[in-house]
């Protein structure tokens, strides 16, 4: 390119500026010669050998601190003797600390057994450095012993405060937190296949930092977080955007199946655009038993919570400020061993994701079953194969941000082919397809008079056979009849999931097992509702 006025240069000129050329080329060779070791070491290879805690030879008091003035050598010597021959876990991670911007690792090779921290382990105490902490060849413990420090409060076990740091295949207890994602540096940390149990806070806190890994969709990746005493994982609102939580078992033990509850929820969630769980093979998590809910999304937007296995939480499956989706067609039998369910988003292009419910305590999924997308007017409907009847029960993600609803009112999945034929679909539901109604007979309709005359005390009543699923009647109880007086109308004892009216435009519900969630409480005569139950059954009304 041409300046205009500066077509022309002299050879001088362009001596000059090779001069100067070769000048920056000459500094820059200088410099090269005179870095510090630190600006130009290669990546560690460190091998922990020793299940004390004290830190490199600049530790002279014992008490595992960095004393003043200790520098990284880039050998683990805390015998000051021969280099590698003493390396304790404390001393390998400051000098991977002091080794600039490198992917160190370190290992424990053969060593087992239990190292009895002093104080916090503090991962990226410099730029970002560790690349990995791997305890898969051996059988390591990492134990706080409860200690308390001075401020009456027990430290967290590892401290992570840079980038890309990996933690894995460790046993960490007795600290605060286990493993304290601490600063808004700490982005794409990974911490997999550890055991991360009785700690006196939580098990996993990112505080703050993005697209941290706790997990992954390898059985090798699976954390088991248990027994701690606050939540299984954490996640804060400063800067917490983008984690992804998967594969673990939360408030288990390592076969997914045995209590071993953390106190209060598996998950807890106050950033945005976070998952728990994932469509990928191997990325729903096991979350049960916890004190609290099993994921309690307490603040943000843009969370997705899909395809994990819940059950048995003291709390909700997940708890949640975003719509509901409702089974109002319900489930019927499809043919050839399928079950069909069919329903109401909020909103059309909204994904449902079906479940079979626990229904042991409040509403919550403990198998993934199918996953709709929500059409014209936000109808969705899915097929399925029958995991042998239960109950379903679904969430809404919102397109495309990803907001997750609750687990929504649970209703009856038929067990094998009806004996009473229901209006199953004939194929399987389109997105957009009208709301499935089952046919029956034996349904009054609102032609006849109501009587005129005093009812007596003990009126005629007759009875309606009630087939699995949700059964469209219409209400023959006087005016502004309580709700509790409809559900106990129903036999046997315990078949009732939930009773629907759609009311004004909104669909009104009731669940014996989940009173305080209901909204729907009273119905007129000849109001049609949708009785829904687990099995067959029958419905007593006064006969007009």
């Amino acid at each position: 390119m041409r300046i205009p006025g500066h077509q022309k240069r002299s050879y001088t000129w362009r001596w000059t500026a090779a001069l100067g050329g070769l000048a920056v080329v000459t500094f820059a060779l200088v410099m090269a010669l005179v870095v510090t070791p630190a600006e130009r070491v290669q990546a560690l290879n460190l091998t922990v050998n020793l299940t004390t805690d004290v830190a490199d030879v600049g530790d002279t008091s014992g008490d595992g601190a960095f004393d003043l003035g200790e520098t990284a050598d880039g050998t683990c010597d805390t015998d000051n003797v021969t280099a590698g021959s003493q390396c304790t876990l404390r001393a390998a991670i400051f000098e991977a600390n002091g080794n600039g911007d490198t992917a160190d690792t370190i290992t424990f090779g053969s060593l087992s057994g239990t190292i009895n921290i002093g104080s916090l382990l503090p991962v990226g105490d410099s730029d970002p450095s560790v690349a990995g902490i791997d305890g898969l060849a051996a059988n390591t413990t990492i134990d706080g012993n409860g200690t308390l420090t001075v401020d009456g409060g027990a430290f967290n076990c590892f401290e992570v405060t840079s980038p890309t740091n990996v933690i894995r295949d460790l046993t960490i207890t007795g600290c605060a937190d286990g493993i304290f994602i601490s600063t808004d540096d700490a982005d794409a940390n990974a911490v997999r296949g550890n055991t991360i149990h009785g700690n006196t806070d939580d098990g996993v806190e990112i505080s703050q930092g993005d697209g941290n890994t706790v997990g992954g969709t390898s059985a090798l990746d699976r954390n088991v977080i248990r027994d701690n005493g606050d939540d299984g994982v954490f996640v804060g609102v400063l800067g917490t955007d983008g984690n992804i939580i998967a594969g673990n078992c939360i408030g288990t033990l390592a076969n997914c199946s045995v209590a071993a509850p953390n106190s209060g929820d598996g998950v807890e969630i106050n950033g945005s655009n976070n998952r728990v769980g994932g469509t990928a093979a191997g990325a729903g998590n096991t979350i049960a038993f916890n004190g609290g809910d099993g994921v309690n999304i307490a603040g943000g937007t843009g969370n997705v919570i899909t395809r994990n296995v819940m059950f048995l939480n003291t709390g909700f499956g997940i708890t949640s400020g975003f719509p509901t989706p409702t089974l109002l067609g319900g489930c019927a039998d499809a043919g050839g061993g399928n079950v069909s369910c069919t329903g109401m988003a909020s909103a059309p292009g909204d994904i449902v994701d079906v479940y079979r419910a626990n229904v042991d305590l409040l509403p919550e999924g403990d198998l993934f079953l199918c996953t709709a997308i929500a059409g014209g007017g936000g109808a969705w409907g899915c097929t399925f194969p029958n995991p042998g009847g239960g109950s379903a029960t679904a969430t809404e993600r919102t397109a495309p941000a990803g907001n997750t609803s609750m687990f929504s009112f649970s209703v009856g999945i038929p067990v094998g082919p009806a004996a009473t034929p229901t209006s199953a679909p004939t194929s399987t539901p389109t997105p957009g397809s009208p709301t499935a109604t089952p046919t029956r007979t034996r349904t009054p309709t609102a032609t006849g008079t109501p009587p005129t005359a005093t009812p007596t005390a003990t009126p005629v009543m007759e009875s309606v056979t009630l087939v699995v699923g949700c059964n469209p009647l219409a209400s023959t109880y006087p005016e502004n009849t309580g709700i509790s007086t409809i559900a106990a109308a129903v036999s046997p004892s315990g078949a009732l999931v939930s009773i629907w009216s759609f009311e004004t435009g909104v669909w009104r519900g009731y669940s014996p097992d989940y009173p305080a969630l209901s909204d729907l409480s009273e119905v007129d005569r000849l109001d049609v509702v949708f009785i829904c139950v687990d099995r067959a059954g029958s419905f007593a009304r006064p006969k007009v």
